[in-house]
């Protein structure tokens, strides 16, 4: 069967089947929009894919001490952190962004870590009864 260009007419006497043409016509256009929605989907994925490592390109780690019973986070400029008490922490470990004292405002950090979304470092203060103790806090632009 051969196929018919725009604005072909079909053959007047039998053999060609216009209604299996006019068929397999919007099944062709049918394909042709699908494959072009996978395009435009595969573009919004791989736009969303590098957002994400730049967001995310610029990272770092902070290892704090309690000495005195408290710990201030060095000034670093971030869009986030996590924050999590070390392996070896021996007391619980409190996060308190108003201040270097324990009151019943603090934050128990989580051994699996805690998320906190904050401008810079400096804005976090830690309180805990166990001098010696660590903090990690990983951070990211």
């Amino acid at each position: 069967m051969a196929l018919l260009k725009p604005g072909d007419q079909p053959p007047a006497s039998g053999g060609t089947d216009v209604s299996a043409l006019s068929k397999a016509a919007e099944q062709t256009s049918q394909g042709v929009e699908q494959a072009s929605q996978g395009v435009a989907l595969d573009a919004v994925n791989t736009n969303l894919e590098a957002s994400l490592i730049d967001v995310s390109s610029t990272m770092g780690h902070q290892k704090l001490t309690i000495a005195s019973n408290v710990a201030v986070a060095a000034s670093q400029a971030c869009t986030s952190c996590l924050v999590k008490p070390g392996p070896a922490a021996v007391g619980p470990i409190y996060m308190n962004a108003a201040g270097v004292t324990a009151d019943s405002d603090d934050w128990p950090l989580d051994a699996a870590g805690t998320p906190v979304p904050i401008d810079n470092l400096n804005k976090l203060k830690f309180w805990s009864n166990t001098n010696g103790d660590f903090i990690h806090i990983l951070w990211r632009n």
